[in-house]
Formats: structure tokens, sequence, C-alpha cells
């Protein structure tokens, strides 16, 4: 059914239930491969070679943090890759999911609440379900 998985994280412990979640849908189908995705996400009215020590120190962090979460499931399972890349989350993880062509994104988010629901329409999962070209499964 789905045989490219895009999963971003951040560095938060909630990215591990969307790993996970990823690797399940994974196992599904032959040949299907998981990408993890870091965007370091660039101070607005700088670029990249502004501050690139700092950057790459955060993606050598990022790169660390997903091996991590990759640790528990070992060689067995999909193919993985770890990415990193430089710029506006909502933005990178919906051009890296278009030039890619993947078939699902996977990606944590939080629960909202009933009694003020409005709250949580401005987050990176909220905007990336709305604009992303291809399906989104939010994980709680």
């Amino acid at each position: 059914m789905y045989r490219s998985i895009l999963v971003p994280v951040d560095r938060s412990q909630r990215a591990a239930a969307a790993v996970q979640a990823a690797f399940a849908l994974a196992t599904l189908e032959a040949g299907a491969r998981v990408t993890l995705l870091h965007v370091v996400e660039i101070i607005k009215d700088t670029t990249y070679d502004d501050y690139r020590d700092f950057y790459d120190a955060l993606a050598a962090q990022a790169r660390s943090e997903m091996d991590a979460l990759l640790a528990p499931f070992g060689d067995a399972g999909p193919e993985v890759e770890t990415t990193v890349v430089f710029g506006r989350r909502v933005k990178e993880i919906l051009r890296v999911a278009e030039e890619r062509a993947f078939d699902l994104i996977v990606l944590q988010s939080h629960r909202i609440d009933r009694e003020e629901p409005t709250k949580g329409w401005g987050t990176i999962s909220h905007r990336v379900g709305l604009l992303a070209e291809c399906p989104v499964l939010l994980v709680k």
C-alpha cells in the first residue's frame, strides 16, 4: 500500500510513536522504505552561511537522535534513510515530500483540547496535513 514513507521528526520523544507507526506500515509492503527527515530551522532573516557552525552542530545532534530513534528496530524491517535539511519546517517537509514523491507522511501530533479546538490549527502537523499532496497520518 505505502512503499515510501516520510517521517518528519523533531527532537522530542513523541517522534518515536510516529517512527513506530511508519515501521508498522512499511512492514506490510515488500520493498518499502522509510525516510526520517529533520529540518533545522533557519533563523528568520539569516542564511545558513551566517551561522554555519551553529547549524552544522544542530544537524549532527539531529542525526544522532535519529539513529537513537532507529536503534530499537535493529537491522530488521524496511530500508531506512535519514536526512537533514535546512530551512522553514513546513516548507521543507512539503518540498521533500513532493520532490521525492512519497506515498505517505507520518508525523506526530498533539491531542486537541475539545474545549478549544482551534488552538492547534497553526501547528506543523496541522499545516502539513492540509497542504501535503500525499496522504498524511497524524500519530498522537
